[in-house]
């Protein structure tokens, strides 16, 4: 935190988002050091908190099920198709 707070903050959303809510990182004054990052860098910080926000977004995207759309169904007219092209 006390080298680099905005890439600890960075850190610290994307770890919320995959191990638990309230994860913080905790080093020997990482709250005095948030609070200043956040104190004198409230731009950045949004800037960090939107992207982290997009990533979470483009996951959840990433995991849902496909346009029904885009599967391919195998009903009866597609077997009798098949059975007819082989015999």
């Amino acid at each position: 935190w006390r080298l680099h707070p905005a890439k600890a903050y960075a850190w610290e959303l994307r770890l919320q988002d995959e191990i638990r809510p309230d994860f913080t990182i905790d080093e020997q004054g990482s709250d005095e050091y948030r609070a200043a990052f956040l104190a004198a860098h409230p731009d950045e910080a949004e800037a960090i908190r939107r992207k982290e926000q997009e990533r979470r977004e483009r996951k959840a995207r990433k995991n849902t099920p496909e346009d029904d759309n885009l599967s391919l169904p195998f009903g009866e007219s597609d077997a009798e198709e098949t059975e007819e092209e082989v015999a």
